[in-house]
């Protein structure tokens, strides 16, 4: 927990200092894929740390554009700084990893090499892939033989005080689990090396892996319009070959201006990829003109970036530009493609990085017999500016239609009890009113072909597969808002005859179990249950007391930044129950606005007075188990 301190003070440092340095570190100090501010990194700390390391999410990747994406996506404190650092690739090979995990582990590498080599001028330091090891070998200062053999042991930092606390024992922790190991050597004076041994991945299980890529990505890609934007023919060609084997239909444009031409026909697109670096008009430029027409039916159209630019710097202005996405011009068709997937699973992330009233005045239904689907959509279409109307089944919505609110788009699960979305949208397609033609976006578990050409073939215009994250909702409606206004689908309405539903009250905020026993189980196994602990409760317990005197000041600013230390701490110590309340009053907080629930105060100093005690009690019964005398050995 001092470690987790130490990392609380180096983002304070670090957004203190933002402001003070150059550009370039404003587009840097994203620490990871669409994160733009530093704020987060402790955010993103406690979701890698807090969460174990599963099998099932574990990739095939190529050990050089995964090590090359980490120094894209670091955020170095100037040019200066990313001067000292290079990647040689003797031999590139393929190894089994969960990306997010590898890149964190790079980062802490890379971080700690970067605090120690700071005030040596000449030092550098040089990540090398070769034949299943990445080597990260600095010329600084070196290590003290003495502290070699403690420098896995949990929150050891070197000597870094900017540490996050997790350093290198998650590092460890991160290599076993894929297999590997890592070590270090260090001579004082002259280097520091940490050598990173992967197992190696058959080629047949390669190819096994790209097959099943390729079988999940179809159903997603078929009959998905996809406008490929490129002045290189080369490379529009090739993309539009792996793109049309998954059953898109791929057009083209050799630059900007013929792209914005395309996009202003009635014809819906559902992604753009387009390069940023393109004669007569830029991808960026381009961009920023298609999200300002929003009379163009394509405004909303998802964009992703194809650069060769670092990673940092074109992800940032992407990003300010309103592009959905970054991929980079030397991956691989599979890494495309799996780029690509996410992009269309996860939703328009323009749209996510801002609070959107663009739903206000429209009364969206949600049909899912899963109470949990319903009120993560329900929640975040409500904050879209929608008014939300809730379904358990499909007669339930054919009821609904019946009533005097006028509906305008369903989201509607495939499968419920008695009568499906399939059937009720068969239904609703067969009425002769306005509804046969409201927008239905579909909700499905089922990943395969035959399931997706079921609900179109029914009539439902989108198909998202479950697991849904929370924008694909938003992504998928507003874009079948912005065609229907396009093709006058919906006749010559009047559109004053339609009521302005209210903004849904906030769905009320749960408690889970007080405690997250699976994590502690974990720390005990760690060995990471020893006063530092104690101090966490300690410190739990004074940030909820600053918490409320950032409160008792009206000071939101200090609110946010006391919540988002407190989210981190319950997570990492434990305190669920703490931990899921402040995790969903908080984006309300990040958005500028004090949580809606009257008593959010009260129920946190209450959870807080809960789960202090009951994390001693645990601490104490697991130590009164270690002392206990080994019977068996008597």
């Amino acid at each position: 927990m001092r470690a987790i301190s130490g990392g609380i003070r180096y983002l304070n440092r670090v957004v203190s200092d933002s402001a003070k340095v150059s550009d370039y570190s404003v587009f840097a100090v994203g620490v990871i894929g669409t994160i733009g501010h530093p704020v987060y990194w402790l955010w993103w700390t406690y979701i890698v740390s807090a969460n174990p390391i599963r099998s099932d999410h574990l990739s095939y990747l190529s050990a050089a554009s995964a090590t090359r994406k980490a120094l894209d996506e670091y955020g170095f404190g100037d040019q200066k700084e990313r001067g000292k650092v290079r990647l040689v690739v003797l031999e590139d090979f393929t190894f089994k990893v969960d990306e997010t995990v590898y890149l964190f582990t790079l980062f802490n590498l890379i971080k700690n090499a970067l605090h120690h080599i700071a005030a040596h001028a000449s030092a550098t330091l040089t990540l090398t892939v070769d034949r299943q090891t990445l080597r990260v070998h600095d010329t600084g200062p070196g290590i003290a033989p003495e502290m070699l053999p403690h420098l896995f042991e949990p929150f050891r930092t070197a000597g870094n005080s900017a540490g996050t606390g997790l350093g290198l024992a998650y590092c460890q922790r991160a290599l076993r689990a894929f297999g590997g190991t890592i070590r270090c050597r260090s001579e004082v004076g002259e280097f520091t090396q940490f050598t990173l041994q992967f197992p190696v991945v058959s080629e047949s299980e390669v190819a096994d892996h790209e097959q099943k890529i390729f079988e999940r990505a179809t159903p997603l890609f078929s009959g998905k319009r996809i406008l490929v934007v490129d002045d290189d023919a080369a490379q529009r060609a090739r993309i539009r070959r792996a793109l049309s084997k998954l059953g898109a239909h791929v057009s083209e444009a050799a630059d900007g201006e013929a792209a914005l031409t395309q996009l202003r026909q009635p014809t819906p697109s559902d992604l753009v990829l387009m390069d940023v670096n393109m004669p007569v008009l830029d991808g960026y430029t381009t961009t920023e003109r298609i999200r300002a027409d929003h009379q163009n039916p394509n405004w909303n159209v998802l964009i992703a970036a194809c650069t060769a630019e670092p990673g940092n710097v074109a992800r940032a202005l992407a990003r300010r530009a309103g592009m959905d996405d970054l991929v980079s011009k030397s991956s691989s068709m599979v890494d495309l493609i799996r780029a690509l997937q996410t992009l269309f699973e996860n939703g328009n992330r323009y749209h996510l990085r801002q609070r959107v009233d663009g739903f206000t005045g429209k009364t969206i239904l949600v049909a899912d017999d899963d109470t949990y689907s319903r009120l993560v959509a329900k929640t975040y279409l409500e904050r879209c500016g929608a008014s939300v109307i809730e379904a358990e089944h499909g007669r339930a919505v054919l009821a609904r239609l019946q009533e005097d609110v006028i509906i305008d788009a369903i989201v509607m699960d495939m499968n419920m009890p008695g009568m499906g979305g399939v059937e009720t949208t068969v239904s609703i397609r067969a009425r002769t009113d306005a509804y046969a033609e409201v927008p239905i976006i579909a909700l499905t578990s089922q990943a395969d072909m035959d399931a997706v050409q079921t609900c179109v073939a029914a009539g439902m215009n989108k198909v998202l597969i479950k697991p849904v994250q929370v924008g694909s909702p938003y992504a998928c409606v507003a874009r079948q808002f912005a065609q229907h206004r396009a093709l006058n689908a919906r006749g010559n309405a009047d559109p004053s005859h339609t009521p302005v539903a209210p903004v849904g009250k906030p769905a009320p905020v749960k408690e889970g179990p007080l405690l997250d026993e699976k994590h502690l189980q974990e720390l005990v196994a760690l060995d990471l249950l020893d006063q530092t602990f104690l101090n966490g409760i300690e410190q739990i317990r004074s940030t909820v007391a600053q918490l409320a005197a950032s409160v008792a000041a009206r000071d939101l600013a200090s609110t946010r930044g006391t919540l988002h230390v407190l989210l981190g701490i319950s997570g990492n110590i434990g305190a669920n129950a703490l931990h899921q309340f402040v995790r969903q009053i908080y984006p309300r907080v990040v958005e500028g606005e004090w949580p809606a629930e009257a008593d959010w105060l009260a129920r946190i100093c209450s959870l807080n007075d809960r789960s202090a005690p009951a994390l001693q009690t645990y601490f104490a019964s697991v130590k009164a188990h270690r002392d206990e005398p080994n019977t068996l050995s008597d």
